[in-house]
């Protein structure tokens, strides 16, 4: 139930692009490059499931 709220998002995102088209190459990879800094590290305690 936690990972709703970024889904949702994500699907609101999605389909707004759908309507107003795709970035351009420019916009594409200043987004990529936006999305790296953005990262978090992962957290290892994660990982293991506790």
């Amino acid at each position: 139930m936690v990972t709703l709220g970024p889904d949702l998002t994500f699907a609101r995102l999605r389909r707004a692009l759908e309507i107003v088209g795709g970035p351009s190459k420019k916009e594409l990879k200043a987004w990529e490059k936006l999305n790296e800094s953005l990262k978090l590290p992962k957290n290892e305690a994660d990982d293991q499931g506790e």
